[in-house]
């Protein structure tokens, strides 16, 4: 039977030939079946399938190459717009209608079809379409935008329209082109680079590597010669199956693909795997022939069907026979250690991995070792896995276990196997292998010993050698040190003889003074002061010493100094006798770190070190002027203050300052003086001596009944301790009893010895149980205490054998020629005990030639040891008990200049009063007696919340102020805006009795007016009135006694 059909290269053709092709294939099934078991003629089968095959694929190309050269052309707009020209749009259809009737798909079509074609156009018209079409090709000539818009309606651009308006004024050009870049710009070698190649070539973004290797080879981003690695690579190595012996030459039908039809036949399925033998063996059997007939026919048409179109009767094809294909799985056993061979699977994997089968040996061979060494009882193998990893280890590379255990079927028991603590040992060579491991453990325990004792040494060594470099720079930082100070004290005590000899003369010139209230105290007592800045600022009157006309004063401020506190002294200097010039002659300068170290609790002098601006503002105001430096606790940074403005300072070295202010210090200068003191004895370190000391005290001194434990150091009261040692002693009576018997006796040692014997037992635990810190904020008990006081060393004090005691201070002023001279003198007021926070002055305790003569002695021990400057004594008085005679021991000596001396500066400035040393009296206007009360130490919390301005109301409304034509009244005195909690005042008035009553009737108002019922606040008013009341009381009932 013969199929034929004529193609005519139309696309529906193809459908036609198909459809008859799927008859003729169900005409010939239905013969075939008719036929039964009768012989079968295959020639005409096989003629009519390459006849179809044929026509299929001729009618196949012709398709395929008329519809990749069909134009395509945009589809007409259905509903064009009224305004177009008719003129452009007729044009315009004519020319598309030309342009299809002459496309590649339709001269073909008309080439086949014959007396198909389409009306002729005259020359005319021809002309015109072909001059349209040359306009059309220009996109920016009006004609092409118009046909554009008639006939698709697409417009041109507004960004065109308004760009070519605007750089002409007008309508758009016509008939020019656009130009420009189009494409993207991308990054290029740079030219340094290009030029020389040894520089290293600049990073590639993410965005150039998106462009691809070649773009970056043209732009010479990578380098010609560079060596290119793909990552994976495009080719990837994959094993190849080889046949067997048996198969080799057996000839196979060649599979249909797409390439025997012409067509693209991607997503259809091939059966590959259908192979037919030679006629020589259909001749040998019939039967068998007759049979694989039927399978070739059924497999042929299952072939067919996949490929053409269904409904399509399948071509009769030559009978095959179907041969069995080899299992792509082989396992492989491993028993005891040992690879069966002997089983079928084996012979089959090794005959089809002929090839590498010696890489595929030596992995067998690994894996049996591992089944002998851990006495594996099975092992089955995977054995395409193990061709694949023979594959990739062929050369001498050894696979990992873990890469041998993924070719094991049974991996998971044996790798609980391999897990097994002491497997390895059950295996062949288990005992060597166990002996060998014994050995290197303990090998390893020796060795690792002696590297820990290495690198022990090793880290001991390096330690050593840090600890002795940094021992070694530390000297060298302490030498350098050493003679820089040793340099700047002897550059002291040079200016200090020029300050000497000049001094006269610097007195009756212009001169300018320097005031650095700074507290060189060591860095342990700083840190044990409340408000450290604050105490530096209380000091702030000293710029009244512009009281003499030829002084200017540079203050150096610890906090800044704000508008309203800068107003406040404006006004406060205007009420003294310079009036508002005085002010031109006050410079306040504040260190430009003061707020940076705010919590180190630095002294002025070294803030004012790290602060360059304000020391060259220093130098600017002291240039080519007569100048000295006036400190506060003179410390090492104060001589390098000295050394970099070039300026002398006004004081004593620190090292002697240090050693005679402390009590020990003090207590020797009052030795000297032939000052009384009480009973005391300095220097002690050991709680031994501590001890003994205290015994001989109390054995000689057998009145006093309470002691004092000073620290050395410490300042403001907060290092003293107490113990009423004569009422805790159990054997008290009986050394008195003792003192008695003997008589004049009892100085002698050996009087003395037994009773000393038994104080001495009793004494410890009695400090231990009734001593007592002054300060409990400061030191818990008394063993935290005796611990600062044995490390600093300190002073056994007895306090005088009275109940009425009036502690005093006098303020002197040693200058550098050795004159002395007495500036105030006051009776201390105290709100607790050993806690000063006032005086009246002048004092009335004690009679003033007395005093003035112990002061004398003091001054004189004082200059012939150095001592220059501000300095501050404090005495106490009492009636002995005995004699009944007034005495005035010598108790304590600051070196510095102190908080009074600072408000007796502003009290002489505002009144203009003057100190007769004398006679011991505070004279203004040339003689009328003023006694004052004044503090530094007030402080109450809800003072805070009360600004100046309302402050200054407030005491106006109640009377409190000072009167400038009488010279009495009230004087504040501030410190900083930021705490205003701090409060400074002077009581002025004509009778101490007056001037203490003022006193606390003014604390009394301010605190009524700041305080309500559930806010008192933090405040030591109370106390201070409480205090005055006493003193008051005292002083009318001593006057009632004299009447």
């Amino acid at each position: 039977m013969s199929v034929s059909v004529e193609l005519n290269g139309d696309p529906g053709d193809l459908g036609t030939v198909l459809a008859k092709v799927q008859d003729d294939l169900h005409r010939l099934r239905e013969k075939l079946r008719a036929a039964g078991d009768a012989p079968i003629d295959l020639q005409p089968l096989e003629t009519a399938i390459e006849r179809t095959e044929q026509s299929i694929k001729a009618s196949a190309e012709k398709v395929i190459h008329s519809y990749n050269n069909r134009v395509t052309i945009l589809p007409a707009v259905s509903q064009p717009r009224e305004t177009r020209s008719s003129e452009a749009s007729k044009s315009m259809q004519q020319l598309v209608e030309t342009s299809r009737r002459r496309s590649p798909l339709k001269q073909g079509a008309r080439a086949t079809q014959g007396n198909r074609g389409f009306p002729t156009v005259s020359p005319g018209q021809q002309f015109k379409l072909d001059r349209i079409r040359q306009l059309l090709a220009r996109p920016s000539h009006p004609v092409a935008k118009q046909a554009l818009d008639s006939c698709y309606g697409i417009r041109p651009t507004t960004a065109a329209r308004d760009s070519s308006a605007t750089k002409r004024g007008g309508p758009p050009p016509r008939g020019q082109l656009a130009t420009g870049v189009t494409v993207e710009r991308h990054a290029t070698l740079p030219r340094a680079n290009r030029r020389d190649a040894l520089l290293t070539p600049p990073p590639i973004s993410n965005q150039d590597a998106q462009k691809g290797l070649l773009s970056l080879l043209e732009r010479g981003l990578i380098p010609p010669a560079a060596e290119i690695i793909l990552s994976p690579p495009l080719v990837a190595p994959r094993s190849v199956h080889l046949h067997g012996t048996n198969s080799q030459l057996s000839v196979k039908q060649t599979p249909v693909d797409g390439s025997e039809v012409g067509t693209n036949w991607v997503g259809v399925k091939l059966d590959l795997h259908v192979s037919t033998s030679t006629h020589s063996t259909a001749k040998k059997d019939l039967a068998a022939t007759r049979n694989g007939c039927r399978d070739s026919l059924a497999s042929k048409k299952a072939a067919i069907t996949s490929i053409l179109p269904p409904e399509i009767p399948e071509p009769k094809a030559t009978p095959i026979v179907q041969t069995p294909q080899p299992s792509n799985e082989h396992k492989l056993v491993i028993q005891n250690g040992h690879v069966v061979d002997s089983l079928q699977p084996f012979q089959e994997y090794r005959q089809a991995n002929v090839q590498g089968w010696f890489s595929i040996e030596r992995l067998l061979q690994r894996l049996e070792e591992l089944g002998n060494n851990y006495a594996l009882p099975i092992i089955f193998v995977n054995g395409n896995r193990l061709s694949e990893l023979a594959l990739h280890y062929e050369l001498e590379l050894k696979p990992s276990r873990t890469e041998l255990l993924s070719c094991i079927d049974n991996g998971k028991e044996i790798i609980q196997l391999l897990r097994m603590p002491g497997r390895r040992y059950k295996g062949a060579g288990g005992l060597n292998a166990a002996a060998a491991k014994i050995q290197a453990t303990y090998r390893m325990y020796v060795k690792r010993r002696i590297y820990l004792e290495h690198r022990r040494m090793k880290w001991a060594a390096g330690v050593i050698t840090m600890s002795w470099l940094m021992y070694i720079k530390m000297c060298q930082v302490r030498k350098s040190l050493k003679q820089k100070r040793a340099a700047q004290l002897e550059l002291m005590q040079r200016q200090q003889r020029t300050l000497r000899l000049r001094w006269l003369t610097i007195t009756r010139s212009p001169r300018v003074v320097v005031h650095i209230p700074s507290q060189g105290y060591p860095h342990s007592i700083r840190t044990c002061l409340d408000n450290f800045s604050i105490r530096q600022s209380l000091q702030m009157a000293r710029i009244c010493d512009v009281r003499d006309p030829d002084i200017e004063v540079i203050y150096v401020s610890p906090i800044p100094i704000k508008r309203e506190l800068d107003d406040y002294y404006r006004s406060l200097l205007g009420m003294g006798p310079g009036g508002d010039v005085a002010m031109e002659r006050v410079h306040m300068v504040t260190p430009e770190h003061c707020s940076t170290f705010t919590k180190h609790q630095m002294a002025l002098a070294s803030v004012l070190l790290y602060s360059h601006d304000t020391m060259t503002r220093i130098r600017t105001l002291t240039a080519g002027k007569e100048a000295y430096i006036v400190s506060n606790v003179v410390s090492p940074d104060d001589l390098s203050l000295a050394d970099q403005l070039g300026i002398p300072l006004l004081g004593c070295p620190p090292d002697i300052g240090r050693l005679y202010s402390s009590r020990s210090g003090a207590k020797r200068v009052f030795a000297d003086a032939q000052v009384s003191m009480p009973p005391s004895q300095g220097d002690i370190f050991s709680e031994e001596q501590l001890i003994e000391h205290l015994a001989t005290l109390i054995l000689a001194n057998l009145a006093i009944q309470r002691w004092l434990f000073k620290l050395n150091s410490h300042v403001q009261g907060k290092g003293f301790a107490i113990c009423d040692v004569a009422k805790h002693l159990e054997c008290y009576s009986w050394v008195v009893r003792e003192s008695q018997r003997y008589g004049e006796k009892w100085d002698n040692r050996w009087a003395q010895e037994y009773s000393m014997k038994r104080v001495m037992e009793e004494l410890p635990q009695i400090l231990s149980s009734h001593a007592q810190p002054v300060d409990r904020t400061l030191f818990r008990n008394w063993r935290v205490f005796l611990d600062q006081f044995l490390a600093e060393g300190g002073v056994i004090e007895g306090t005088p054998p009275s109940d009425s005691v009036t502690p005093l201070t006098v303020g002197l002023f040693i200058d550098p020629t050795g004159a002395i001279t007495v500036q105030y003198t006051g009776d201390q007021l105290c709100s607790t005990p050993y806690n000063v926070w006032g005086i009246t002055c002048p004092q009335t305790s004690v009679p003033p030639e007395q005093l003035v003569e112990a002061v004398r002695k003091v001054a004189v021990a004082c200059q012939s040891r150095g001592l220059v400057g501000h300095l501050s004594i404090d005495f106490v008085t009492f009636l002995h008990p005995t004699t009944l005679s007034q005495e005035l021991w010598g108790i304590d000596l600051d070196i510095g200049y102190s908080d009074h001396l600072a408000l007796f500066q502003l009290l002489s400035y505002i009144t203009g009063a003057t100190f007769d040393s004398g006679g011991g009296r505070l004279l203004v206007d040339g003689g009328t007696p003023r006694y004052a009360v004044m503090s530094s130490q007030l402080y109450h919390t809800n003072m805070a919340i009360v600004h100046y301005p309302v402050f200054f109301k407030m005491c106006k409304a109640h009377h409190i102020g000072y009167d400038a034509k009488e010279k009495q009244g009230t004087l504040f005195n501030f410190i900083d805006e930021s705490h205003r909690e701090y409060l400074t005042m002077i009581c002025l008035k004509d009778s101490l009795q007056k001037a203490l009553d003022t006193c606390s009737t003014n604390l009394s108002v301010i605190h009524q007016e700041i305080s309500t019922p559930n806010q008192q606040g933090q405040t030591n008013f109370e106390s201070v009135c409480v205090e005055l009341d006493k003193i008051t009381s005292l002083m009318n009932e001593n006057i009632s006694n004299q009447n």
